[in-house]
């Protein structure tokens, strides 16, 4: 080993002994109550939680495998960061200060409120599939970016997605929420230094980036593609691309858990806003690294471009910082899948089996929970080399797995016709069927037996899923009696402390309304550029 590697191993390990401490020691102080551990008291401020949005967001798979989706396709791949910073305003404005009204723990728990509780619990296993699904995916993709930076034996795959998955456990089991908020906080903050780094030194290695502009335009510097284009054409973008966005920043367990624990609804929304600001400077600091990485290193292996990157271009003390921002990314994203699992296998399914739990024992069942969900992702991650993309399959997960749940929380939302049998029926339709197609378009011996119709860009099938759930949520609801008025009102109902909040006079920077036209503003720039 040479003694750069030496060095920058040693930079790693301190950060990782550095982050793992402070996880714990500060989640040490609020992991005795369910409020504390799994919600961190309801104290989060905006800036926390934008920043917690961002890294959990960003995830090591993003930062290798949309990397290499920009090698192949260009910038068109930054569609899905545009869209989902856009539907996190939109989450803001129509749904979090409903789920804050009512004080939920969980987000399953609007299915319940809104519908029945039978929606709530199928949602519930629907969320700890998922979680299990992705759990080795963010591990792979950190693991091999560690071994294409060090040119280790991918034969050591395993050893290290073990120390990376054993290092999130540490602290994200024992602090809970707490823990993952303010260790994101760091983590973002090195994950964004990181990403800067890679831009910056990638375009000091073009020689002449009015040549770099000509050639690379119409291939690669492209946002809005064609239809018929490979990833993301403007119509998967305007449907599948933009109607998942919309399901993720509304519905998303795992994310929303830190919203849910805000001090007020003005840092939820805010910290919403703040974190869509995050995800579009994502589009420079994750996704054109890859654009830069087409231009300067041709014939590389998409998965591994961001690494070649980073071992090719950056001094030794820098490029441990953007490795360090790699595990960061690893750590961010793992830790908030399993705290979320953990919180609606303790609050949502465990009272299922033990009606009188207790609060000491919904705690240890949700560390054991944590554990188990963690063991599998450390021994399915090096299994993920034998699927496509991972970065694609993660999208897919989402958008056949979760998409019928998240037709139930727009149509729940919006159409105050639709009952619980309407939304029993989507799920109990919807999930088995985004499965099957995830399946046999995922895996190679499988996409035989798939039909025609899901071999197209799953986008688009996905938004013709979604436009069929859209239609046996009605037809069904309709069948049957109107909902009953506590199921509709609580979304429209007024919160006293937050009219007198929004009645209070602030200076101009520090009202919502100009946040939200920055960001709509600034949205549409970068469209019109790009």
């Amino acid at each position: 080993m040479t003694g750069q590697n030496i060095f920058s191993l040693s930079i790693l390990a301190g950060y990782l002994i550095i982050v793992t401490a402070i996880g714990i020691w500060v989640g040490s102080r609020q992991n005795k109550t369910q409020s504390g551990y799994f919600l961190g008291g309801r104290k989060f401020t905006w800036w926390m939680i934008g920043a917690s949005l961002l890294a959990t967001n960003l995830s090591s798979t993003q930062m290798t495998a949309q990397s290499g989706d920009a090698y192949r396709l260009g910038l068109t791949a930054a569609n899905p960061q545009m869209m989902g910073g856009i539907m996190m305003v939109i989450s803001a404005l129509y749904f979090i200060p409903m789920y804050l009204r009512k004080g939920f723990y969980t987000i399953p728990q609007f299915l319940e409120t809104r519908y029945n509780k039978a929606c709530k619990i199928f949602y519930s296993f629907v969320i700890v599939a998922d979680g299990f699904l992705k759990a080795p995916i963010g591990i792979y993709a950190g693991s091999l970016a560690i071994i294409k930076v060090f040119q280790f034996n991918e034969d050591y795959l395993w050893l290290v997605a073990l120390i990376m998955g054993t290092t999130v456990g540490l602290y994200s089991i024992i602090g809970g929420l707490t823990s993952v908020v303010v260790t994101d906080v760091i983590q973002v903050s090195i994950l964004l230094l990181g990403g800067v780094l890679v831009l910056v030194f990638g375009l000091i290695e073009i020689p002449d980036l009015g040549v770099f502009w000509n050639e690379m335009k119409d291939s690669h510097l492209e946002m809005i593609q064609p239809h018929g284009s490979e990833g993301f054409p403007w119509t998967a973008v305007a449907s599948g691309v933009a109607l998942l966005s919309l399901v993720w920043a509304t519905s998303n367990a795992g994310m929303l858990q830190r919203v849910l624990g805000a001090k007020n609804q003005r840092e939820a929304q805010v910290g919403m806003v703040f974190a869509g600001f995050l995800k579009i400077s994502a589009v420079f600091l994750i996704v054109f690294p890859g654009v830069i990485a087409a231009y300067l290193f041709p014939g590389e292996n998409p998965e591994g471009v961001y690494a070649v990157m980073v071992r090719e271009m950056l001094p030794p003390a820098l490029a441990a910082i953007v490795l360090a921002a790699l595990l960061a990314a690893l750590m961010s994203s793992q830790d908030s899948g399993v705290c979320n699992v953990a919180s609606i296998v303790a609050l949502d399914l465990y009272p299922l089996i033990d009606r009188k739990t207790s609060e000491r024992k919904a705690l240890l069942v949700g560390r054991i929970t944590a554990t188990l969900m963690l063991g599998f992702g450390i021994f399915a991650a090096p299994m993920m080399g034998e699927v496509e993309s991972v970065y694609r399959y993660m999208m897919k997960i989402g958008a056949f797995l979760i998409f019928p749940v998240g037709i139930c929380y727009l149509g729940g939302r919006f159409i105050k016709r639709v009952n619980g049998q309407g939304a029993i029926a989507v799920l109990m339709v919807g999930v088995p069927l985004g499965l099957t197609t995830m399946l046999l378009t995922s895996y190679e011996p499988l996409m035989p037996y798939a039909f025609e119709f899901m071999k197209g860009n799953f986008f688009i099938v996905s938004f013709g899923y979604a436009i069929f759930y859209i239609i046996l949520l009605v037809l069904v609801s309709l069948l049957f009696p109107a909902p009953a008025p506590e199921r509709v009102d609580f979304m429209s109902s007024k919160d006293q402390a937050a009219d007198e909040e929004a009645s209070l006079e602030r200076v101009w920077y520090q009202r919502k309304p100009v946040w939200y036209t920055l960001f709509f503003a600034l949205w549409i720039c970068v469209y019109l550029i790009f």
